[in-house]
């Protein structure tokens, strides 16, 4: 099942990459680290590059990655796959730093090659989104920024290009929990002198009563993204659930400016939301959500639900005060309550029941960022 009509909306997928490393293998004969080392890796002098193809190889001075915390203690986190082409190279970051000299000049390819490279993409509605061949092409800070970020198990990677300023920032990271994108943009802030931005000379002042009328919860139906704005000390606020909420920027009327875009409030037959433009130049719908109930009936949802498009059975259970999902018995999620009939899975996503017409529980839906609203059927009892 699509997740919405090819080329209408962009949500990205590993597999277009994986295919894409597919099909240079066929076509060239040979596997993708032999094509790319000739083609690619040789001439640009990335002597420290190479395609993780077998994962049990023994790579010189290669990092162990990790995950989890000071508090709960650290355990390796090793990707164990030969999947390439989508992820899975292996290189330094004075590679990755060669690799985008080469695009601000390019010795390989020619201009052609990197035009193409950051040549923005456009749906069909016409929009152009900021998302090119394998690059985002942005800005940060009003400076003109091509990036790409990645991430395998306990890996994370930014790698940055401000082109005007010919600086590019690698950071790699081998624990689950970094952020590269911040720590470089970190960097960035120390190498480029900012001036007054546009946001700021944008920036208005709202009255109170006018910012806090809009503090509650908020979700796209279309992808179960849920974005919680709260009100605290004279300001409003995007609450992300992790580190500090970041502040709402007032550009006047109904207008706010948001590190994920700009967004326009509205009310509808009584009911508010907001238009979000991100941005990529993409825009999504957020409506309202319900609260959930201060007491939540738990036996309501507990049951056995099957996905015929995935051959899948999973149950949910009360287990004590909580609500959980069971893929195996060996393999338990909590899930916790994100707004009326809607639960955050963790490692999983977020789970949207439905109801019929006389309030029973009849399914649910799983909406895994990559993955919108793969159904399940509640089993008869």
């Amino acid at each position: 099942m699509l997740n919405f009509p090819p080329g209408s909306e962009y949500l990205y997928s590993n597999t277009g990459y994986a295919l894409a490393g597919i099909i240079v293998e066929r076509v060239s004969g040979k596997t993708l680290d032999t094509f790319t080392q000739e083609r690619l890796f040789h001439p640009l002098g990335m002597t420290h590059t190479r395609w993780r193809d077998d994962f049990t190889t023994v790579v010189p001075n290669r990092a162990t990655a990790y995950s989890g915390s000071p508090a709960n203690g650290f355990h390796t986190d090793m990707p164990f796959t030969n999947m390439i082409g989508n992820g899975g190279l292996l290189s330094t970051v004075s590679d990755l730093l060669k690799w985008n000299e080469n695009l601000d000049h390019p010795t390989v390819g020619g201009q052609p090659y990197v035009d193409a490279l950051q040549t923005r993409m456009r749906l069909t509605n016409g929009r152009t989104i900021t998302y090119a061949l394998g690059l985002e092409v942005g800005e940060y800070s009003g400076t003109r920024e091509v990036s790409h970020g990645g991430s395998t198990a306990g890996y994370r990677t930014f790698l940055a290009r401000y082109p005007d300023q010919h600086i590019s920032v690698a950071v790699w990271c081998n624990y689950a929990g970094a952020n590269p994108t911040q720590l470089a943009h970190q960097v960035v802030d120390l190498m480029i002198p900012r001036t007054i931005t546009e946001l700021q000379a944008r920036k208005v002042d709202v009255p109170a009563a006018e910012l806090q009328q809009w503090a509650g919860v908020y979700r796209d139906p279309h992808t179960d993204d849920v974005i919680t704005l709260i009100w605290s000390g004279g300001a409003l606020s995007v609450g992300t659930g992790r580190g500090q909420p970041t502040a709402l920027t007032p550009l006047g009327g109904t207008r706010f400016h948001a590190a994920a875009g700009e967004a326009e409030f509205k009310r509808t037959a009584g009911r508010r939301g907001f238009v979000l433009v991100r941005a990529s130049g993409d825009s999504s719908h957020f409506e309202e959500a319900r609260p959930t109930a201060t007491k939540i009936a738990l036996q309501d949802y507990a049951g056995t639900y099957t996905s015929d498009e995935l051959d899948v059975k999973l149950v949910v259970a009360a287990k004590g005060d909580k609500l959980v999902l069971r893929r195996r018995p060996a393999d338990e999620i909590e899930l916790r309550p994100a707004y009326a009939d809607d639960f955050a899975a963790p490692g999983l996503g977020s789970i949207r029941f439905s109801r019929d017409a006389s309030g029973r529980v009849t399914g649910f839906a799983i909406f895994a960022g990559r993955v919108i609203d793969v159904r399940f059927t509640r089993a008869a009892r």
